[in-house]
C-alpha cells in the first residue's frame, strides 16, 4: 500500500509539472508566436523570435552592449528596412508593436485616450507613489487631473519660480569640493540631479522644504535614494516574475530598509500636504507665494471638484521622478557633447554674452533667445535622450490603426530611433552629432512639415506637461557651468549607453571642471 501511495504521489506530481509546462508553453510561447504571426501577415516587420522578453533582451544583453549603444540593433533594423511602418516582437504572454511611421504615430496620439491604457507593470512598486498621478490616471480621471494641473502649470507660474531654478543651481554649484583653484572631477549627472530634484521640491512645497530632513538628509536626496532602490527593483527579474508584492514582503534586508524609507517618506509628505491644507483654510499666503501643492489643492474644475491629498502626493512623486531624473540626465548628456565637440562652445558663449551677461539677465525671454544652445540641447536629445519612447500602452479593445488590425491586449510602444531619429530620410547623417541641423527653416521638422519626426517629450494630449520647465532648467544649468568653469572629459572616457529605467550612461560622466578665474 505504501508503494502504491508513493507511486500515486509521483504520478500526481509529474502530472502537475506536465500541466504547468503546457500552461507556460501555451501562454508564453505558442500564444505570442501566433499573435506575432498574425501581425507579420499584415506586413509588419518582425525580428528574431525571443519568448517573454522579446526585443527587451536586445537592450540588456544584445549586440549593442559591446558597442556601448543599447539601441544598435534597432537602428540597424531601421537602416535595413526604411519603409517598415510597424515592427512586432513577442512580449510576455502577447506581442509588442513598435510604431515606425509618423502618420501612424500621429493617429495613435490622437486616439491614445480612446483605445489604450498605460501598462503599469514596468513601474513596479512606484505605482504606490505615482499610480494616482498624471502618468497612470486613465480616461475621465486623467482628463480631470490634466485640466486641474494645467491651470497651475501656466507660464506665469514658471516665470515666478525662475529664481528657484537659478538660486538652486548657484547654491549646488557653490558646493563643488574645490581645494584651491585646481581642477576637480565631478559626477555630472549626479550633481545635476541634486539641482533638478531640489528644484522640484522647492517649487512644489516652497523654500521651507530646504529645512526638512529625513535620516539626516534633505528631502530631495532621500527621495532620490528611494527612486534608485525602486528603479533597481523595477528593472529586476523578481519584479518581472512576482511583481511589486515581492519587494513589499521584505524577505531581503535591502527591501526591508527601502520599505522603511518609503513608509516614513510618504508619511512626511502627507504631513506636509496637510500643512498646506491648513494654510489654505487659514487664508495664509499671497498668490505669488503659493507653492504648487497649494495651487493644486485650491484648483477646482467646472464641477467644483478638487484634487484629493492623495492625488496631490502622487503628483509630487510623479513630477519628482520626471523632473529630477530626466532633466538631470539631459543636462549631463548635453555637457558631455559640449566637451566632446568644443568647436560649438565658442559660438554658444558668444550668444550667451550677447543676451545673458549676468544672473540678473536670466529671464524666460532671454533664455528663449539662446537659439544655438537650444539647438545643441535638441541634438543632444536626438542622439541620446534619457526617454527614447513612451510608457507602453495596452490595447483596451480591438481596433484599427491605419490599415492594421490591432487585437485587444497587444502592447503598443514607440522607440524614437526606430520611429524617425535614426532614419536618414528625416535626419541626414543621422549617426553624427550636428546641432546646426536645427537652424531656422532648414530644421528637419520644419523642412519636412512634420512635427512628429521629433517629439522627445512625446506628443498629443498626453505629452509631458513639464517640458518647458525642463528645457529652461537645462539652459540655466548649462549657462552656469559654461560661465563659471572650464570643462573637459578624461582623454580615455568612452560614453556607453545602457537602457535602465532611462537610457543612461553605463557610468556617470566624469566631468573635469576648473574655475575660470583660476
Amino acid at each position: 500500500m505504501e508503494l502504491l501511495s508513493d507511486v500515486s504521489f509521483w504520478k500526481l506530481f509529474l502530472t502537475f509539472i506536465v500541466i504547468l509546462i503546457i500552461y507556460f508553453t501555451v501562454k508564453f510561447i505558442i500564444r505570442p508566436y501566433l499573435l506575432t504571426r498574425h501581425y507579420e501577415k499584415q506586413g509588419m516587420l518582425t525580428g528574431r523570435f525571443i519568448p517573454i522578453l522579446g526585443y527587451a533582451l536586445y537592450t540588456i544583453v544584445g549586440p549593442g552592449n559591446a558597442r556601448g549603444d543599447a539601441y544598435y540593433y534597432l537602428k540597424q533594423l531601421r537602416k535595413k528596412n526604411p519603409e517598415a511602418r510597424l515592427m512586432v516582437f513577442p512580449y510576455m504572454d502577447g506581442a509588442q508593436i513598435f510604431l515606425g511611421d509618423t502618420s501612424l504615430y500621429q493617429e495613435f496620439t490622437v486616439n491614445q485616450t480612446k483605445y489604450y491604457t498605460k501598462e503599469p507593470g514596468f513601474a513596479g512598486p512606484f505605482m504606490d507613489m505615482i499610480g494616482q498621478g498624471l502618468i497612470f490616471s486613465e480616461f475621465e480621471k486623467w482628463k480631470r487631473q490634466r485640466k486641474l494641473v494645467s491651470q497651475a502649470f501656466h507660464f506665469e507660474f514658471i516665470q515666478k519660480n525662475l529664481s528657484v531654478v537659478t538660486d538652486t543651481t548657484k547654491d549646488i554649484i557653490s558646493q563643488f569640493p574645490f581645494k584651491g583653484n585646481g581642477p576637480i572631477t565631478i559626477r555630472a549627472i549626479d550633481e545635476f540631479q541634486k539641482i533638478t530634484g531640489d528644484v522640484v521640491c522647492k517649487i512644489f512645497f516652497g523654500q521651507q522644504v530646504s529645512n526638512k530632513l529625513l535620516f539626516g538628509k534633505p528631502l530631495s536626496q532621500v527621495l532620490a535614494d528611494v527612486n534608485i532602490g525602486i528603479i533597481n527593483y523595477s528593472m529586476s527579474l523578481p519584479n518581472l516574475i512576482f511583481g511589486p508584492k515581492f519587494q513589499k514582503m521584505g524577505l531581503r534586508k535591502k527591501d526591508r530598509e527601502l520599505m522603511k524609507k518609503v513608509k516614513l517618506f510618504v508619511a512626511t509628505l502627507k504631513e506636509m500636504i496637510e500643512g498646506e491644507k491648513e494654510a489654505i483654510a487659514n487664508g495664509m499666503g499671497k498668490s505669488r507665494e503659493k507653492s504648487l501643492a497649494r495651487l493644486l489643492l485650491e484648483e477646482t474644475d467646472e464641477n467644483g471638484s478638487k484634487l484629493s491629498g492623495e492625488e496631490v502626493l502622487h503628483q509630487f512623486t510623479t513630477f519628482f521622478l520626471a523632473g529630477m531624473d530626466t532633466t538631470g540626465h539631459l543636462a549631463g548628456i548635453t555637457t558631455y557633447y559640449l566637451c566632446k565637440y568644443p568647436q560649438h562652445k565658442e559660438a554658444i558663449e558668444k550668444e550667451m554674452d550677447q543676451f545673458i551677461k549676468s544672473e540678473e539677465d536670466l529671464t524666460i525671454e532671454n533664455l528663449s533667445k539662446l537659439e544655438l544652445m537650444g539647438n545643441f540641447i535638441k541634438e543632444a536629445l536626438r542622439c541620446n535622450s534619457p526617454a527614447v519612447g513612451m510608457i507602453p500602452r495596452v490595447a483596451a479593445v480591438d481596433h484599427m490603426l491605419g490599415p492594421y488590425k490591432i487585437r485587444k491586449g497587444t502592447y503598443i510602444n514607440t522607440n524614437f530611433y526606430f520611429l524617425s531619429w535614426a532614419d536618414e530620410r528625416n535626419f541626414k547623417d543621422a549617426n553624427e552629432f550636428k546641432p546646426e541641423r536645427w537652424a531656422g527653416a532648414e530644421a528637419p521638422d520644419k523642412k519636412l512639415g512634420n512635427p512628429f519626426i521629433f517629439t522627445p517629450f512625446s506628443a498629443g494630449a498626453r505629452n509631458c506637461i513639464g517640458q518647458h520647465l525642463a528645457v529652461i532648467e537645462a539652459k540655466i544649468i548649462m549657462w552656469s557651468m559654461i560661465k563659471k568653469f572650464k570643462m573637459s572629459l578624461p582623454p580615455n572616457f568612452e560614453l556607453r549607453m545602457m537602457q535602465r529605467f532611462l537610457l543612461e550612461p553605463e557610468d556617470d560622466i566624469p566631468l573635469i571642471i576648473e574655475p575660470r578665474n583660476a
